[in-house]
């Protein structure tokens, strides 16, 4: 397994506990369901993208990018527009959980989008030896070259 493969797989690794962190302290403040179903959510979504890493899924890859880039920014602003709120402190622990959240969110996608992250996942074309991260079917179990139109 590459370095980086193992940075982002760390990284998710860290994300997913400061979110099971995150749930742990709202089931304790708000006796609600909704964060304990929208909290679970995550964490499945984020545990299945971390074992797809691990089993060299491209689709995983594929959602490893997408929902780190798309998780980062929805993150950042919330932090942004908690750190702008008076009644917020900067030391709480759930502000602190968020940033720990956030923080490994960059990490996890641009150590996916190195080289050595793309072999791993079978995005090399074995034509043409250029990287393509397109699908061929639903699922991303075959990847299809845009340059030569090998599909492999």
């Amino acid at each position: 397994m590459p370095v980086a493969v193992v940075l982002a797989s760390s990284a998710l690794s860290l994300t997913i506990a400061a979110r099971a962190a995150l749930l742990i302290v709202a089931m304790a403040e708000v006796p609600a369901e909704a964060p304990i179903i929208q909290g679970a959510l995550q964490l499945g979504i984020g545990s299945l993208i971390l074992c797809g890493f691990l089993w060299r899924q491209r689709l995983a890859w594929q959602w490893g990018r997408v929902a780190t880039a798309l998780g980062f920014v929805l993150l950042a602003v919330m932090l942004f527009a908690l750190g702008r709120a008076p009644s917020v402190r900067w030391t709480s622990v759930p502000f602190l959980l968020t940033v720990l959240q956030a923080a490994p969110l960059p990490v996890i996608f641009f150590a996916l989008g190195t080289e050595s992250a793309c072999d791993w996942f079978r995005l090399r074309c074995a034509t043409c030896q250029r990287l393509s991260s397109v699908s061929a079917d639903f699922l991303f179990t075959r990847a299809r070259c845009l340059w030569c139109r090998t599909t492999w």
